[in-house]
């Protein structure tokens, strides 16, 4: 049986309309347009497992390694990737673009080579166009085993703070967490090469940057600085205009997540400004799937047909910005004060010694003749981020 949304022509609109539960057949085989095999599963819903098994003569074969996976015949030493879109349910072009990423491959317009893992996060979020149901997602994957990546807010008892899994009911951004957790800690432990995460995103606000990416990095054997080097000019490839390097900060989002557990090289893409279902042009993002393509088929591929447009994709070359994190602007308390302008475009600069904010007997003032900010929202849970500061790293 081959990969099926049932009535429904799309991931995606099978997931608007299903939301917790996973297209059937759950397993499945679909040949490619090269004669080769692709073994399907659903790890959970919203979670999509596909792996290279060999060609339809039978080199390669599916099996279980456990109840929800499908493996190929000899684990793959060469490059496993996931990408992922929806951890935020209103950003919705990452959403879209992912759904016709793996509708093109559905339709033979494109033959995968790699391991690949699917996901569509918030499901729950998704369904209702809004951010988060209970609490926000991507600040729930914490791999650290001080930390714990599964708590959620009380609003009635606990107002303002947190209590740790598992002594509390699970909120469902608590339960997902897990649930994708669990489905990229089997996948990237079942191969042994270089793994790569893209997570797809969109911004609450305009940016002087509209596509850039942010990348956790850490020392790593695994891991050499020429692999970086080449992440960061395929991101370049992909249309990222500018690229944020963080080695000061341990964070619990999804990227941060499989850069510290798993030492993949991972980034956060943000990809535009947040719009609703049917409100995108996906055009702009035809760098970004060119690009994949090549990286998944092992094979530079022109750009499949329904994707092609008169204009060319890059009308202008331009070099991909320079930038690291300083650090963080905590909400700790009530008694937290902004001085920032409401409508403040990311990658913002401001001048040293400018104040940004104060929470109780501390301030946030710039330290370095220019910084810039990313992702300013003070309306954030206690203990949630602010915004990011970052300084350029171009010489």
């Amino acid at each position: 049986m081959t990969l099926s949304f049932e009535q429904h022509p799309d991931w995606l609109s099978y997931t608007l309309a299903n939301g917790e539960r996973a297209p059937e057949p759950r397993r499945f085989q679909q040949q490619q347009a090269d004669g080769t095999l692709i073994g399907g599963c659903w790890l959970a819903p919203g979670i999509l497992q596909l792996l290279p098994l060999g060609d339809a003569e039978g080199k390669g074969t599916a099996c279980s390694r456990n109840d929800s996976a499908v493996c190929s015949e000899n684990d793959s030493e060469e490059a496993s990737w996931i990408l992922s879109a929806g951890i935020h349910g209103n950003e919705t072009a990452p959403i879209e673009w992912l759904n016709q990423f793996l509708q093109d491959w559905r339709q033979g317009q494109w033959c995968l080579h790699k391991p690949l893992l699917l996901i569509l996060g918030n499901l729950q979020a998704m369904q209702r166009q809004q951010r988060f149901v209970t609490t926000n997602l991507n600040r729930l994957f914490a791999p650290f085993e001080t930390q714990t990546a599964f708590a959620c807010q009380d609003s009635v008892s606990h107002k303002g703070s947190y209590q740790n899994h598992p002594d509390q009911q699970h909120c469902y951004e608590s339960a997902r967490a897990l649930v994708i957790q669990q489905a990229i800690d089997q996948h990237f432990n079942a191969h042994s090469g270089i793994h790569y995460h893209w997570d797809l995103h969109t911004a609450i606000r305009g940016s002087h940057f509209e596509r850039f990416a942010l990348c956790p990095e850490r020392d790593n054997p695994k891991i050499s600085a020429q692999s970086y080097a080449q992440h960061a000019h395929l991101l370049e490839q992909a249309g990222i205009e500018a690229l944020v390097s963080n080695d000061a900060i341990k964070g619990s989002t999804l990227s941060f997540y499989t850069a510290f557990k798993h030492h993949a090289i991972s980034a956060t893409l943000e990809l535009g400004k947040v719009r609703a279902f049917g409100e995108n042009t996906l055009e702009p993002l035809e760098r970004l799937t060119t690009t994949l393509i090549s990286q998944l088929s092992q094979q530079p591929l022109e750009t499949p047909h329904n994707l092609q447009t008169k204009k060319p994709l890059c009308t202008k070359k331009t070099r991909m910005k320079r930038f690291k994190v300083a650090y963080e602007i905590i909400r700790h308390s009530e008694a937290f004060e902004w001085y920032v302008e409401d409508e403040v475009l990311n990658f913002t600069a401001f001048l040293k010694g400018a104040l940004l904010a104060k929470d109780q007997d501390r301030s946030y003032q710039v330290a370095r003749d220019q910084e810039y900010m990313l992702f300013p929202n003070p309306n954030v849970e206690l203990g949630h981020r602010v915004a990011v500061i970052i300084f350029n790293t171009d010489s």
